[in-house]
C-alpha cells in the first residue's frame, strides 16, 4: 500500500527522487503479525511518530496509518510481517509479507557502533530512521569473521548496545540487565516486552550502562525482535554461555502465550 493505494509488493513502485530512496531519510517500523493480529500496534506508531520528530520530519497522520494497517491484515489468518515506512518525502508505504526465515544469530561478533551513542545532545539518537546502512556492515563484518551477526558496542567505552537489527539483554546472577537507552539505542518493543514479562515473573530487572567484559560472567544472553522470538546466544567471541537458559526459556514461552493470545494486539499497548 503506497499513500493509501492497495497493489501487490511487487508492482509497489517509489520515485528515485524520493528521499526515502536517495537519501535514506524517513522512519520506519517492523510490527509482527500473530495469527492474523497485529502486537503492540500502538506502540509501534507511537514511536514511528517519536522517530519522525526526533529527525525534524513532519509528524505523520498516525491514525490513518493505523487504519490502514489493520485494513491491510485484514483476512490474514497465520503470521506475518508489517512494515510501515514514512520517507523524507511524505510518502507512506505498508507492506505485508511472510516473516523472513533466516538462521537464529546463535553466535556473534563485537562489532563497534559508533553511530549509536549520542554525542553532544544528537537529536536522533536513538530514532528507528530508514539510514541502516551501518549496520548492515557490522552484520557482514560479523559474518565474514565468521559469526551469524553483530553485537554492537559504544566508543570509547565499549559499553553493550544492541544488535544490528534486534534488542539485547543478558542475565547474570538471577538478575536481567538491559542496556539502558540512555545509550542512544533503539527502544526495543519486543524488549519492553520481555521486561514486563521478567517483571511479572519476580525478577529484578536492572537497567544501566556496562563494558562488554561483564558478558564473561554472564549466564544467558538474549535477544529479540518484533518478528523474532527471544533467542539464547551461544557465544559472542571468546566467550560462550550456559547450555541451559532457564530465563530465556520462560521468556521465550511467555512471549508466545501474548503474541497469540491478543495480549498486547492492536488496540493496546
Amino acid at each position: 500500500m503506497v499513500d493509501g493505494v492497495a497493489m501487490p509488493l511487487a508492482a509497489a513502485r517509489l520515485a528515485m527522487t524520493d528521499d526515502g530512496v536517495a537519501r535514506g531519510d524517513g522512519a520506519f517500523e517492523t510490527i509482527g503479525v500473530w495469527d492474523g493480529a497485529l502486537f503492540r500496534l500502538d506502540d509501534h506508531l507511537g514511536r514511528l511518530s517519536a522517530s519522525l520528530a526526533a529527525s525534524a520530519l513532519p509528524a505523520a497522520d498516525i491514525e490513518l496509518i493505523a487504519t490502514e494497517a489493520r485494513d491491510l491484515v485484514t483476512g490474514t489468518l497465520g503470521d506475518a510481517a508489517l512494515r510501515i515506512y514514512v520517507t523524507g518525502s511524505g510518502t507512506r508505504v505498508l507492506t505485508l509479507a511472510p516473516q523472513p526465515v533466516r538462521p537464529d544469530p546463535n553466535v556473534l561478533s563485537l562489532q563497534p557502533g559508533p553511530w549509536i551513542s549520542p554525542r553532544d545532545g544528537y537529536a536522533a539518537a536513538g530514532a528507528k530512521t530508514m539510514s541502516y546502512g551501518p549496520n548492515m556492515v557490522a552484520t557482514r563484518r560479523a559474518r565474514a569473521a565468521g559469526a551469524d551477526d553483530a553485537l554492537l558496542y559504544s566508543v570509547p567505552d565499549r559499553h553493550v548496545l544492541e544488535g544490528p537489527t534486534f534488542g539485547v539483554l543478558f542475565v547474570a546472577r538471577g538478575v536481567v540487565h538491559v542496556p539502558s537507552e540512555d545509550l542512544g539505542i533503539v527502544p526495543s518493543i519486543s524488549r519492553r516486552t520481555l521486561i514486563e514479562i521478567a517483571l511479572a515473573h519476580g525478577l529484578d530487572v536492572l537497567h544501566g550502562a556496562w563494558p562488554v567484559d561483564v558478558l564473561a560472567d554472564a549466564d544467558e544472553l538474549i535477544v529479540s525482535s518484533s518478528i523474532r522470538d527471544a533467542i539464547a546466544v551461544q557465544r559472542v567471541d571468546g566467550w560462550t554461555f550456559d547450555r541451559t537458559h532457564p530465563v530465556r526459556d520462560m521468556l521465550s514461552r511467555e512471549l508466545g502465550r501474548r503474541r497469540r493470545s491478543g495480549s498486547g494486539s492492536a488496540a493496546s499497548s
